[in-house]
C-alpha cells in the first residue's frame, strides 16, 4: 500500500478543509466491538509480539532454571481380614474395616514420626533438595546449638511431608503413597521406603505388643507362682495348726473329724441295735423266770448247745419214764430213779437257763455301756466339729484364694504359650499391591506445553496491554483523526527514517560523487544529520521524498485559503520540539532548490539551531547579524553547491544571546519583503509554537505555514492548543504533515478507518 499523497489528493484535502471540519470516524462514546478489538491487536502487534517474546523467554528460563518434579506412586491394601493359624486371639487386634480406621492409617503414613524415620534412614538431611546448603549446615554444626540442629532437621521433615501425599482411592481399602522429587529414581526410592517403613512399623507394633505382653505375662506368672505357693502354705499351716486332716477324694466329710463322726454314728446305731436286742433278750429271760415257763421254749435257750444236749437227755429220760410207767407202774423204783434223773435234768436246764439269763444281762449291760460310750464320744466329736466349722470358714477362704491363684496361674501359663507361639506368626494388616516404579515423565507439562502456555499468556497480557495502550493513547494515529481535530488537510505522511537508511543513502550519494564514505565516528554523526536533511533529494523515489514534494506543492498553491497566488514565504513549525520540523523544512528547501527554484532556508529557531548545526556549523554570522545590518546577506549565507540552496544560519553568538525578539521585529518583515523579489521561495524553520511565544509572530509574516505533527507522540490537546495560539493566522496554514510515521503500524489504522 502507498502512503502519501499526490497533488490530486492534496486538492481533494483542501476541498474538504474548505467545506468544514470532518467528523471523526469513531465516536469516543462508542463501545469497542470485535472489529475494533481486532484492529487494536493489529495496530499494537509490536506490544503483543514483545509480550509473547518476553513470556517465551520467561518460559525458557523456567524450563532451564526451575527443576522438574517427578512423582512416584506405590499402592498398598489395608486388609481387614485376619489370618487365623491358631485359635487364640491376637494381642493386638486388626486395623478394622470402618472409614475412620482407614483414614487413620493415612494420617499415620503422613505423620512426622514416620517422616523422621525416613529422613534418618536415607540421610535426607544431607540431601541438597531437602536440607540447607552445605555452608549453612557446616556453620550450624560448628556454631549452632542442639536446638538449632533440631530445628534444621524439623525443616527437612516438613519439606519431606510437603512432597508426600497419601490418598485413599474412593471408598476402597487401597491407599496411594505419592512422593515428588526432582530426581525420578529418588522419588521411587522414597515412595517405596515410606511403604516399607509403614509396613515395618505396623508389624513392629504388633511384635512389640506381643513381646510386651509376653514379658508382662512372665512377670505376672512369677508373681502368681509365689502367690500360689504362699496360699498353699497358708492352707497347710492352718490345717496343721488346727489338726485338720483331709483325705484324697475331697468332698463333704473328707476331713478326719467328719469321718470319725460318721463312723461313730454307724457304730452308735449298731450299738443301739445291739443294746436293744440284748435288752429284749434279757427282758424275755426275766419274764420267763417270773412266769416259770418252759425254758426250752426260749429261742436263746434253744440256741445253747448245753441246753440242747440237756434237752436231748431230758427227752430220752422222759421216754424212759413213760416206758417204765407203762411197764412197771408208777411206783416202780426204776420209775422213781428215772423221775429223779428227770428232776436233776430239769434242774440242770434251769441252771443253764439262769446262767444264760445272767449272760444276757451282762450282754445287755455291756451293750448299754457301749452305747453310752459311743454317745459320749459322738457328742465330743460333734463339739469338736462345731469348733472345726469355725476354722473351716477361714480354711475355705484360704483354699478359695489358693484355688483362684492356681486357676489364674494356669490361665496365664496357657496365654503365655499362645503369645509366644504368635511371635513368629505376626503379619502386617496391610500389604503392597505395587511398588513405586521410576517415573518417566515429570509432573508439570512438557517444554512444548510450557512454551505454548507462555505464548498464550504473553499474547493475553500483550492484548490487554494493547487495549490499555490504545485507550490511553491521546496522540494522532490516522490522517482522519488529525483532520477532524485540526480542521486542516493532512498534506502527507512522512515515514520514520531509520539511521541505517540515512547512512545507506549517504554512502550511495558519496559513491555516486566518487567520494569515499565517512568512517570516522564524530564525522559520521554530522554526515548522518546532513544526509537526513537531504534525504528527499538523495532518495527521490522514496515515500519520504514523495510526501515532502506533496507538502511543497501544498505550501506554494497560494498565500491563503482563498488565493491562487504562489506563496513565497513559508513557515514550518510544530506544536512541540523534537517533532522533526527542522528535517521537514530542510528537505522542502532542498527539493525546491533541486527543482530549479531560487530558495533561501532560514534557521529561525535560535534555541535549538539544529539546521545550523547540520548545514553551517561553523558560521560566524547569522540571521540576527543580517537583521541588524552587521553583515550583508551574502556574507552570512552559505550556498549548497549541489542544489544551489542558500542557507541563513544561526551563529553560535546568536544562540547564546537568544535574540528571539528580532523575529517579530519590523526589520525581519522588511527583510522578507525585500527578498521576496529575489528568491522564488523562502523557507523559515520556526521554533515550536507552544514553548516559544515569539514563533507565533512568524505566522503573520509568512504567506503559508505548515504544522508538523509527530505520529503517535504529540497529544491531540497540544495540537489544538497550538492552533488556538495562532488562531489569527490559522487561515495561512496550508495543512498538517504527519512525521515519523511507522508505516507498518499505520496501515492497520488506515484499514480500520477505510
Amino acid at each position: 500500500m502507498t502512503i502519501g499523497f499526490t497533488q490530486q489528493d492534496l486538492i481533494g484535502l483542501q476541498d474538504r478543509a474548505k467545506s468544514g471540519p470532518r467528523q471523526a470516524v469513531a465516536s469516543s462514546d462508542k463501545f469497542l466491538d470485535l472489529r475494533d478489538i481486532l484492529g487494536i491487536l493489529r495496530r499494537r502487534s509490536r506490544i503483543i509480539a514483545a509480550a509473547v517474546a518476553s513470556a517465551l523467554v520467561l518460559g525458557v528460563a523456567y524450563i532451564l532454571l526451575v527443576p522438574q518434579e517427578y512423582t512416584a506412586t506405590s499402592v498398598i491394601l489395608i486388609d481387614p481380614r485376619q489370618t487365623r493359624v491358631i485359635s487364640s486371639e491376637d494381642v493386638l487386634s486388626g486395623i478394622g474395616s470402618d472409614r475412620a480406621a482407614v483414614e487413620s492409617q493415612v494420617e499415620l503414613i503422613e505423620s512426622s514420626a514416620l517422616a523422621l524415620r525416613i529422613v534418618d534412614q536415607l540421610k535426607l538431611d544431607e540431601d541438597p533438595e531437602f536440607a540447607a546448603n552445605m555452608a549453612r549446615r557446616w556453620l550450624v554444626n560448628l556454631f549452632g546449638s542442639d536446638a538449632r540442629a533440631t530445628l534444621e532437621k524439623n525443616k527437612v521433615v516438613e519439606k519431606f511431608r510437603e512432597n508426600l501425599v497419601v490418598k485413599r482411592r474412593g471408598l476402597t481399602y487401597v491407599l496411594e503413597i505419592r512422593f515428588s522429587s526432582q530426581d525420578a529414581a529418588k522419588a521411587a526410592l522414597i515412595a517405596n521406603a515410606v511403604t516399607n517403613a509403614y509396613l515395618s512399623e505396623q508389624l513392629g507394633a504388633k511384635q512389640d505388643a506381643t513381646t510386651d505382653a509376653s514379658d508382662w505375662l512372665e512377670t505376672r506368672i512369677d508373681a502368681l507362682q509365689d502367690a500360689v505357693r504362699e496360699a498353699d502354705q497358708k492352707v497347710a499351716d492352718f490345717k496343721a495348726r488346727h489338726n485338720i486332716v483331709q483325705f484324697v477324694g475331697g468332698g463333704s466329710g473328707s476331713d478326719l473329724n467328719q469321718r470319725q463322726i460318721d463312723e461313730l454314728n454307724q457304730q452308735l446305731t449298731l450299738a443301739r441295735a445291739n443294746a436293744a436286742e440284748t435288752k429284749a433278750k434279757y427282758d424275755r429271760f426275766r419274764q420267763f423266770s417270773t412266769t416259770s415257763g418252759d425254758p426250752g421254749s426260749l429261742s436263746d435257750a434253744l440256741n445253747s448247745q448245753v441246753i440242747a444236749d440237756l434237752r436231748v437227755q431230758y427227752a430220752e429220760l422222759a421216754s424212759t419214764e413213760a416206758e417204765y410207767a407203762l411197764t412197771y407202774g408208777s411206783r416202780h423204783p426204776l420209775l422213781r430213779t428215772v423221775r429223779s434223773q428227770l428232776a436233776d435234768m430239769r434242774a440242770q436246764i434251769s441252771q443253764e437257763i439262769a446262767r444264760i439269763q445272767i449272760s444276757a444281762k451282762n450282754d445287755y449291760e455291756i451293750a448299754l455301756s457301749r452305747e453310752r460310750s459311743l454317745e459320749a464320744s459322738l457328742q465330743s466329736l460333734k463339739h469338736e466339729k462345731a469348733e472345726a466349722n469355725k476354722w473351716n470358714v477361714e480354711l475355705q477362704a484360704l483354699e478359695r484364694e489358693a484355688t483362684a491363684n492356681q486357676n489364674m496361674l494356669e490361665q496365664f501359663l496357657e496365654r503365655l504359650k499362645e503369645t509366644t507361639a504368635q511371635t513368629s506368626l505376626q503379619k502386617a494388616d496391610a500389604r503392597v499391591v505395587s511398588q513405586a516404579p521410576i517415573p518417566v515423565e515429570s509432573n508439570g507439562p512438557g517444554a512444548l506445553i510450557i512454551l505454548l502456555l507462555a505464548a498464550a499468556g504473553g499474547f493475553g497480557l500483550g492484548a490487554v496491554g494493547a487495549v490499555l495502550t490504545e485507550s490511553l493513547d491521546a496522540s494522532f494515529r490516522t490522517r482522519f483523526d488529525l483532520e477532524a481535530v485540526t480542521s486542516l488537510p493532512c498534506l502527507g505522511l512522512c515515514p520514520a527514517i531509520e539511521p541505517r537508511q540515512v547512512m545507506a543513502a549517504a554512502r550511495e550519494h558519496a559513491k555516486a560523487q566518487g567520494k569515499r564514505p565517512e568512517r570516522h565516528f564524530s564525522r559520521s554523526a554530522h554526515v548522518a544529520a546532513d544526509a537526513l536533511s537531504r534525504y528527499a533529494i538523495w532518495r527521490p523515489a522514496s515515500q519520504f521524498a514523495e510526501t515532502v514534494r506533496a507538502a511543497l506543492w501544498g505550501l506554494r498553491t497560494g498565500t491563503d485559503a482563498g488565493s491562487d497566488e504562489t506563496a513565497k514565504v513559508v513557515v514550518v513549525s510544530s506544536a512541540l520540539q523534537n517533532e522533526g520540523k527542522s528535517t521537514i523544512a530542510a528537505n522542502i528547501a532542498y527539493c525546491a532548490a533541486a527543482s530549479g527554484a531560487l530558495t533561501l532556508l532560514i534557521d529561525a529557531d535560535s534555541r535549538a539551531g539544529s539546521l545550523s548545526d547540520r548545514i553551517a556549523p561553523d558560521a560566524s554570522f547569522g540571521l540576527s547579524d543580517v537583521l541588524q545590518n552587521a553583515v550583508t546577506l551574502e556574507g552570512a549565507v552559505s550556498l549548497d553547491a549541489e542544489t544551489g540552496l542558500y542557507m541563513l544560519p544561526i551563529s553560535q553568538k546568536e544562540r547564546r544571546s537568544r535574540r528571539a525578539d528580532l523575529l517579530s521585529d519590523q526589520t525581519f518583515k522588511l527583510f522578507l519583503d525585500h527578498h521576496r523579489e529575489i528568491f522564488d521561495l523562502i523557507v523559515i524553520d520556526a521554533p515550536p509554537v507552544m514553548p516559544v511565544a515569539e514563533a507565533r509572530g512568524l505566522f503573520t509574516l509568512a504567506d503559508r505555514a505548515l504544522l508538523v505533527v509527530e505520529w503517535g507522540r504529540t497529544a491531540q490537546e497540544t495540537v489544538a492548543a497550538a492552533l488556538n495560539a495562532v488562531q489569527a493566522n490559522q487561515h495561512k496554514i496550508a495543512g498538517t504533515l504527519f512525521n515519523k510515521v511507522d508505516t507498518d503500524s499505520y496501515r492497520f489504522y488506515e484499514q480500520d478507518y477505510s
